[in-house]
């Protein structure tokens, strides 16, 4: 007997353009897979929020204006599920709330706001490596960072270490001017902070000041952190932002080199 060999995908190819009857069979049941795959994914994305108990609301990966924003009810209470980019600057929670309503949030994540100082001890580290070549075998019992000393250490370091919501307690020995243009100059580097605004969504929020020239600083804003309750007395929307410094030429300046992201969980009484 005749051995079998595998087709190969051209030899596939070849079969199905020569023959007329092959391909349009091939066809339909490529277009029958599609049709069937792509129903189990519109109906997965129907039920799932459903058996969650949460209704999307918006859903946008974007560099101008990006999030996920989730809405449930739990009794008298609307819950959002929030994903705040370190890098965007404000960004719109499309959560209404008005005076007399109280507001908790919940928040998790991290963040770093210094991705040059990442980059320099992710290099740095990899030349400490490089200094041990003898570690690369297979049969070495020991690593690179055993052999640290503690000078290499401190300077693996982070000045800007990677924080949560409450932000971390670094100044900017740099250049310390430009704390007084931290959004809210006296709270953390990176913590979580939030706003009322008067508009549900804008382009670009080019952070108007809320006290006087020059400081572009919101003094409106207000910490919200890993857990913060709050009794709104106002109407308006809620904006989400991380605690940074604010150039008054380029409000983006100092937030594109910021990475990580903080996941919050807005509390809305009605």
């Amino acid at each position: 007997m005749e051995a079998q060999h595998n087709k190969s995908f051209a030899d596939v190819l070849h079969i199905l353009l020569h023959s007329p009857q092959k391909l349009l069979l091939f066809l339909l049941f490529a277009g029958a897979c599609g049709v069937i795959i792509g129903a189990g994914l519109v109906a997965l994305a129907y039920a799932m929020p459903k058996v969650l108990g949460l209704r999307p609301v918006a859903m946008k990966l974007e560099s101008q204006e990006g999030g996920i924003l989730l809405e449930s009810t739990v009794g008298n209470k609307d819950v959002y599920h929030i994903v705040v980019n370190p890098q965007e600057g404000w960004q719109p929670t499309h959560i209404s709330v008005k005076k007399g309503q109280i507001v908790e949030f919940v928040a998790q994540g991290r963040i770093n706001i210094d991705l040059r100082g990442v980059v320099d001890a992710t290099a740095l580290r990899q030349k400490f490596e490089d200094a041990h070549p003898e570690l690369k075998n297979k049969d070495a019992t020991t690593t690179p960072e055993q052999a640290y000393t503690p000078e290499q250490w401190s300077q693996l370091h982070l000045l800007h270490p990677w924080v949560g919501p409450n932000g971390g307690n670094v100044q900017d020995s740099a250049f310390p001017s430009r704390t007084q243009y931290k959004i809210m100059p006296k709270e953390n580097f990176g913590a979580l902070v939030g706003a009322l605004l008067d508009r549900e969504t804008a382009e670009r929020i080019r952070v108007q000041s809320c006290g006087p020239p020059p400081a572009p600083q919101f003094q409106c804003a207000f910490l919200v952190g890993d857990k913060h309750r709050m009794d709104v007395d106002g109407t308006g929307y809620l904006w989400l932002n991380i605690n940074d410094v604010v150039d008054p030429h380029d409000p983006d300046l100092f937030y594109e080199d910021n990475l990580g992201f903080f996941q919050v969980l807005v509390t809305v009484e009605r």
